[in-house]
């Protein structure tokens, strides 16, 4: 008897046309970092990942229980405010302006579906 079982990883999950990568870019690093690793990803084949929006950011946040993979830490968006950004620290879901030098956010990318 030959049994085969079915193992397909998807290394995202979709949320309302978003997809978001299943873990973490980085767990600490300044913005135009955390812009460059999005950039680079290639995860599931696909090249057109980014840093999220904060209104994407904030998607995320509502639905991180689905998503999963998050940690009680400040996450970046590309919503800028002069030289800060704009994060949301998912341990209370609260939005801040953060100096683009700050080194501890973490990186989660994301990418539309079309």
């Amino acid at each position: 008897v030959i049994s085969f079982v079915a193992t397909s990883y998807v290394p995202y999950v979709v949320i309302d046309a978003l997809a978001v990568q299943k873990s973490d870019s980085s767990n600490g690093t300044t913005w135009s970092a955390a812009v460059d690793l999005c950039k680079q990803s290639r995860v599931g084949g696909y090249s057109d990942w980014h840093l999220p929006s904060l209104s994407e950011l904030t998607l995320m946040y509502t639905n991180r229980y689905e998503i999963g993979g998050f940690y009680t830490a400040t996450y970046w968006s590309t919503t800028a405010s002069v030289s800060n950004h704009y994060v949301i620290d998912f341990s209370s879901g609260e939005t801040k302006l953060l100096q683009s030098s700050y080194t501890k956010g973490r990186v989660r990318c994301v990418r539309t579906i079309n």
